[in-house]
C-alpha cells in the first residue's frame, strides 16, 4: 500500500526561508457591522450574494471572527453558530449535528466548494485547523439540489485564505504546540500563488471514567488518550482566469475511549488525503460564461484498533499482548463539472451544470492479532477468520445535472432549481429547490424556503463484511438512500446598529440508515433503513453593535425531533413499542432525548483602545437522555446533565507587525455527551461520556509587510 507523509522538517525548512511580501492594507482592521451587512457568501448559489439575499438559512464566521475567538479548530467556531451542536465520539472522531440528529455523513463538508466527506464512511473532518481559513459558510437546511449526496442536515464550506504574509506559534495545553505560515507573492504577469503550511501536535485531553457509573460491577474506565500530530498544506495558483488548488493533510491520532469503550491506549488512527483542482473560466460574452473544472482525490485510512487491552480475558484465554485489529483501505475519485453562468436579462439569472464522479476502493485489508471466532490469541497479524473482503474492489459512477433560476420581481426574488443524481450502484435522485426572499422594506427581509435532499448509502453501509462469527455489524446492498425534505420560513431586520434574524422550520427524513441491533446485546446487527424522523425547531440571533468599541452577540435555538420506525417487517415489535406515550411500563417513546435540544450562544466583543481585543462567550447546552424507541433502550439509565462553558480570548496588537493572544477554551461546567444512540447509551456512565476540558494557548504572529 502507498503511503503519502507531509514531513515536518519540511515545514521547518519553509518557515526559515526568506518572505515574500505583499500589501495587505486591513491587516489590523476589523469587520465593522457595516461589512457584516455586505457580507458575501457563495455555499447557497454557487456565486456571491449578500446573506440576506441567499435562498438559505446561513451563519457566515470571517477570518477576523476567528482571529478574535482565538481557537485553533474548526470544530471550536462551529459550536458557536445557531443551532450546531459538537461532541467527541467514542472513536475520537468529533460529532456535528446541525438542527438535531447527529448521523455520520448526513452533513456536506466542503473545502472551496468541493466535498471532502469520505466516501467510505461518509464521515468529515470537522476539526480542521484555523490557520489557513478565510471564511466559515453554514448552511442550515437542504443543500442536494447544488451538491448532490450529504447535504442533507446542512453544508458547512470553509473558504481557504487567498491572501496575506504571516508565520504564527501556539503553545497550548496537553503539550500541544501548532506553527503556520500563510504566503502570498504576485507575480509581474498577472499570477498569484498562495501557500498556507501548517503542523500541530498534542498529548490530547486526559478525562477519567471513574465515577458515575449505575452499576460499578460492568462500568469502563479508564483515561482518554487522543494525541493528534498533523501536518497540512493548502496551496493555489491563480491567473486570469484559470485556477489550480491543492489541499493535503497528514493526520495521525489516539482515540478517546475507543469503540468498544475499553480505553486501548495503544490505537492510533492514520488519515491522510490529498485533493487537486483546477478551474478555468470562459467568458463568451457579458452575460455568458462557462466554467470547466476538475478534481482528483485521494484517501489513504490506516488503523490499528485496541479491541482488547493487555492482559484481557475473553472466553477463557488471556491476551498478554492485547488485541488489535488493523484496518486499511484507500480511495480515489475522480470527476468533472462543467458549470454555465449566463444574464438572461437583468432579472433573471440562470445557473446550471453537468457533472461527473468515478469513485473507487483501490484497496481494502483487515487483519487482526486473534482469531475471531473463539477469540483465540495468534502469534501474527493476517485474516485469521479467512473473511473475503468484498469492498476492496468496488467502484461508483455519479453523473448529475443541476440548474437553478434567480428571478427578480422587485421586492420579490423567486429561486427555482433542481439536480438530478444518477448512481450506478443503486439509481436515481431528484432534489428540487424553491425560495422566495420578500423585501418590502429597506430593512426587512422575508424567506420561504422549501427543499429536497438525500445521501447516498455509503461503501461501508452496502459492502462491509467484516462481521465475524455471531457478532459485529454487515453491510446491506439492498439499501435505499435517505431522503429529506425541509420547509423552512425566516425574518431578517438589519440596521445601522443591528442585525436580527428568526426562523423556523420543519423537516422529514425517510430511510433513515443506521445499525440495527435487534438484541440490544452488541450482537449480530446490520445495516437497515431504519425508519423516519420528524423535526421541528426554531432558532434567533441577535448582532448589536453597541458603540464602535462594543458588539454583543447572541442566538438561540430549539427543536423536537419523533422516531417513527419503518414498515418493513423486521421492525414489526419495534414499531409496536413505541406507540405509547412513555407513560406506563413497556411503553416506549417516538420522541429523541439523546441530544440537546435547547442551545444558545452569547458573545460579547469588545476593542479597547487601539490596541486591545477581548472575546467573551459562553455555550449553553440542554440536559439530554437515552431514547426509548427499543425495550432495551427503555431499559438504559442515561441523564446528560445541562452545561455552560465559557470562552475568553485576549489579543494584543504589539505594532504593526506582531500580535500577542491568550486564549482559554471551555471553562465553566464539565461538559457530557451520549456515547452513542443506541442501546449501549450508559456504558460510560449514567451521565454520559466525558467531554475534553479546559484548554489554554497563548499564540504569537508575525506579519510580514
Amino acid at each position: 500500500m502507498s503511503h503519502f507523509r507531509l514531513k515536518p522538517v519540511a515545514l521547518a525548512v519553509l518557515l526559515c526561508t526568506s518572505p515574500v511580501y505583499a500589501e495587505d492594507d486591513d491587516a489590523l482592521d476589523s469587520i465593522s457591522l457595516e461589512d457584516l451587512l455586505n457580507l458575501e457568501v457563495v455555499t447557497a448559489s454557487k456565486r456571491a450574494q449578500t446573506i440576506d439575499n441567499a435562498p438559505s438559512i446561513i451563519t457566515a464566521f470571517t477570518k477576523d471572527d476567528i482571529d478574535k475567538m482565538g481557537v485553533s479548530s474548526l470544530i471550536d467556531v462551529l459550536k458557536h453558530a445557531p443551532g450546531v451542536e459538537t461532541s467527541m465520539g467514542a472513536n475520537g472522531q468529533w460529532r456535528v449535528s446541525i438542527r438535531g440528529v447527529r448521523k455520520d455523513g448526513n452533513i456536506l463538508l466542503l473545502i472551496d466548494g468541493q466535498p471532502f466527506n469520505d466516501f467510505y464512511d461518509g464521515r468529515a473532518l470537522f476539526d480542521l485547523p484555523t490557520a489557513f481559513i478565510k471564511r466559515v459558510e453554514v448552511i442550515r437546511g437542504p443543500g442536494s439540489a447544488l451538491y448532490g449526496t450529504n447535504a442533507v442536515a446542512g453544508v458547512i464550506n470553509v473558504i481557504s485564505a487567498d491572501d496575506g504574509n504571516d508565520l504564527q506559534m501556539s503553545l497550548e495545553s496537553h503539550q500541544g504546540y501548532r506553527m503556520s505560515m500563510n504566503q502570498t507573492k504576485e507575480f509581474e504577469d498577472g499570477g498569484k500563488l498562495v501557500l498556507n503550511i501548517g503542523h500541530n501536535s498534542s498529548d490530547g485531553a486526559n478525562k477519567t471514567e471513574d465515577d458515575d457509573f449505575s452499576d460499578p460491577a460492568t462500568a469502563n474506565t479508564g483515561t482518554t488518550n487522543r494525541h493528534l500530530e498533523e501536518s497540512y498544506l493548502s496551496a493555489s495558483y491563480t491567473e486570469e482566469d484559470l485556477k489550480l488548488s491543492l489541499m493535503a493533510l497528514d493526520r495521525s491520532r489516539g482515540p478517546w475511549v475507543g469503540p468498544a469503550f475499553d480505553f486501548g491506549s495503544d490505537t492510533k488512527i492514520d488519515r491522510r488525503f490529498v485533493s487537486l483542482k483546477g478551474t478555468y473560466n470562459i467568458e463568451k460574452s457579458e452575460d455568458f460564461s462557462y466554467t470547466p473544472m476538475f478534481h482528483v482525490d485521494v484517501t489513504n485510512y490506516d488503523a490499528l484498533n485496541e479491541d482488547l487491552t493487555y492482559g484481557r480475558v475473553a472466553l477463557n484465554n488471556t491476551f498478554e499482548d492485547g488485541g488489535f485489529t488493523h484496518e486499511t483501505y484507500e480511495t480515489l475519485t475522480v470527476g468533472g463539472e462543467v458549470q454555465f453562468s449566463y444574464d438572461y436579462s437583468e432579472d433573471v439569472y440562470m445557473l446550471s451544470g453537468v457533472t461527473y464522479d468515478s469513485l473507487k476502493m483501490t484497496d481494502y485489508d483487515m487483519e487482526r492479532n486473534y482469531q475471531v471466532i473463539g477469540f483465540v490469541p495468534q502469534n501474527s497479524f493476517a485474516n485469521h477468520d479467512n473473511i473475503e473482503f468484498t469492498q476492496a474492489d468496488k467502484d461508483r459512477q455519479v453523473w448529475a445535472v443541476y440548474s437553478q433560476a434567480e428571478i427578480d420581481f422587485d421586492p420579490l426574488v423567486m429561486t427555482l432549481g433542481f439536480r438530478y443524481d444518477n448512481y450506478s450502484d443503486f439509481g436515481t435522485s431528484v432534489n428540487p429547490r424553491a425560495g422566495f426572499i420578500y423585501k418590502p422594506l429597506e430593512n426587512w427581509s422575508a424567506k420561504l424556503l422549501y427543499g429536497t435532499a438525500f445521501r447516498a448509502p455509503t461503501f461501508k453501509e452496502l459492502y462491509d463484511n467484516t462481521r465475524v462469527g455471531p457478532d459485529g455489524v454487515t453491510g446491506n446492498a439492498d439499501l435505499e438512500p435517505e431522503e429529506t425534505d425541509t420547509l423552512e420560513f425566516g425574518v431578517e431586520y438589519k440596521s445601522d446598529w443591528i442585525i436580527a434574524r428568526a426562523n423556523v422550520y420543519s423537516n422529514n427524513s425517510d430511510n433513515l440508515i443506521g445499525v440495527f441491533d435487534p438484541s440490544g446485546g452488541g450482537g449480530i446487527a446490520s445495516t437497515e433503513n431504519l425508519g423516519n424522523i420528524e423535526t421541528t425547531g426554531w432558532a434567533a440571533e441577535v448582532i448589536y453593535q453597541v458603540n464602535n468599541n462594543v458588539r454583543l452577540i447572541g442566538n438561540i435555538s430549539q427543536l423536537e425531533t419523533t422516531f417513527e420506525w419503518s414498515s418493513n417487517e423486521i421492525f414489526d415489535n419495534f414499531r409496536e413499542y413505541i406507540q405509547g406515550d412513555g407513560t406506563e411500563p413497556g411503553d416506549g417513546q417516538d420522541e429523541l432525548f439523546n441530544f440537546p435540544r435547547t442551545r444558545y450562544n452569547l458573545t460579547v466583543d469588545w476593542s479597547v483602545g487601539d490596541a486591545w481585543n477581548i472575546f467573551a462567550s459562553a455555550n449553553y447546552g440542554g440536559e439530554a437522555s437515552n431514547n426509548n424507541t427499543t425495550a432495551i433502550e427503555g431499559l438504559r439509565s442515561l441523564l446528560v446533565d445541562e452545561y455552560t462553558q465559557y470562552n475568553l480570548s485576549a489579543r494584543y496588537q504589539l505594532n504593526s507587525q506582531m500580535s500577542l493572544k491568550f486564549a482559554a477554551n471551555n471553562l465553566g461546567d464539565d461538559k457530557n455527551s451520549d456515547p452513542t444512540g443506541s442501546s449501549a447509551a450508559e456504558s460510560l456512565g449514567f451521565e454520559g461520556m466525558k467531554q475534553p476540558g479546559t484548554t489554554y494557548q497563548f499564540t504569537v504572529t508575525y506579519t510580514m509587510e
